[in-house]
């Protein structure tokens, strides 16, 4: 049962002989150690099988390309960095990709001349290219990427400098939110305090009502000064009343004890009254 679901599953990469597969047999065909040089129309169609089958064919045609590297034969390894050469150029970064550690080593054991001299000049030229084309290439894209990273800082920048200013935005950040959770609700207190300043508001405005009610009853409240000292006088024509107001307080001490104090009482109001006509 084992073997059942085993033979489901795809092959370890290591477990594909590539050499087998079809791109494969086409390259043992085109680096054959019979033939008396490169084969420039198969070397086009080992890259036209890259860039025509861009998922696997780099890969296959990568990995069988390294399996002929090893070969003892020099004459093989020359034709195979020969299409090596090709992919390269013309497949640009899709074949190049998958260049190992393990190929490259391979390249610097050719350049010690493991392999024949002509095949270690070859590994060298063909190592300071690549350099040059695909190092080169993969550093202006990095400083490109940097460009753009600064580039987008300019956003931010923007926003935090007018932040600072104390511009309200409408919709808070992340970092505002957590400050509002750390702060434990810091809303309801402000609007508790209002409440109680409204109270306390209103209550002013309860007493104020209260004391001009109060003033207003004890103007009504009034004791007319007469003949009888209980009802009401008139002098030059000005009716003279006396409100509780104008009597001293009975906790003050003074108290009207007969008449001849509410006779003066009476008096010093006549003249005060005489100056208001006046």
């Amino acid at each position: 049962m084992d073997a059942f679901f085993a033979s489901m599953l795809p092959p370890r990469p290591d477990a594909i002989d590539y050499l087998s597969t079809p791109i494969g047999a086409f390259i043992v065909s085109a680096t054959d150690a019979s033939m008396p040089g490169p084969d420039w129309g198969k070397c086009l169609e080992v890259c036209d099988f890259v860039n025509t089958n861009k998922e696997t064919g780099a890969e296959f045609a990568f990995k069988s390309l390294h399996k002929r590297l090893l070969d003892p034969d020099p004459k093989v390894v020359y034709l195979t960095l020969v299409i090596v050469e090709a992919c390269m150029k013309n497949c640009g970064g899709l074949f190049a990709s998958h260049v190992s550690h393990l190929f490259m080593d391979e390249m610097i054991n050719i350049t010690k001349g493991s392999k024949g001299k002509k095949n270690s000049a070859e590994a060298v030229r063909l190592i300071q290219e690549w350099a040059k084309a695909f190092g080169g290439e993969q550093q202006q894209q990095q400083q490109q990427q940097q460009q753009q990273q600064q580039q987008m800082l300019i956003y931010k920048d923007t926003y935090v400098a007018l932040k600072a200013k104390g511009l309200i935005f409408p919709l808070k950040d992340e970092e505002e939110e957590q400050e509002e959770e750390e702060s434990g609700g810091g809303g309801p207190k402000s609007s508790s305090s209002s409440s109680s300043s409204s109270r306390s508001s209103g209550s002013g405005v309860a007493d104020l009502a209260s004391s001009s009610s109060s003033s207003s009853s004890s103007s009504s409240n009034t004791a007319s000064i007469g003949g009888g000292g209980g009802g009401g006088g008139t002098r030059g024509g000005i009716k003279m009343t006396i409100g509780a107001s104008m009597m001293p307080p009975a906790s003050s001490g003074c108290v009207l004890t007969n008449m001849k104090e509410f006779d003066k009482l009476e008096q010093d109001v006549a003249t005060v009254f005489d100056k208001v006509r006046i």
